[in-house]
């Protein structure tokens, strides 16, 4: 993950980009990266993924459109294939400010 053009400890997020609301409840565990900014996610099934990283630990919905979306733009959506390792660099981002 990068900061400034800089390696950074953040969290990263993985989203399935095929949730259907209460009907699938794949959620991921954020992971914390390493002081470099290296992080590794394992056990996700083959499709499509939102990965974003955040400056803290979010309580986030993934059933809520409205909090996913907010990390669209500021994420990648990735293809995740069985049996192969995806690379991917990260820019931080900081979380919205709650009312």
């Amino acid at each position: 993950m990068l900061r400034d053009g800089k390696p950074a400890r953040a969290w990263a997020y993985a989203v399935a980009e095929d949730i259907e609301p209460k009907t699938d409840f794949r959620v991921f565990q954020p992971v914390a990266s390493e002081e470099d900014g290296k992080f590794r996610i394992q056990g996700l099934a083959p499709g499509f993924y939102l990965f974003f990283a955040s400056d803290i630990e979010l309580p986030i919905n993934v059933h809520d459109s409205v909090e996913v979306d907010y990390w669209r733009p500021r994420g990648k959506i990735v293809r995740v294939e069985s049996g192969k390792t995806t690379h991917l660099v990260l820019d931080f981002a900081f979380a919205p400010e709650v009312p």
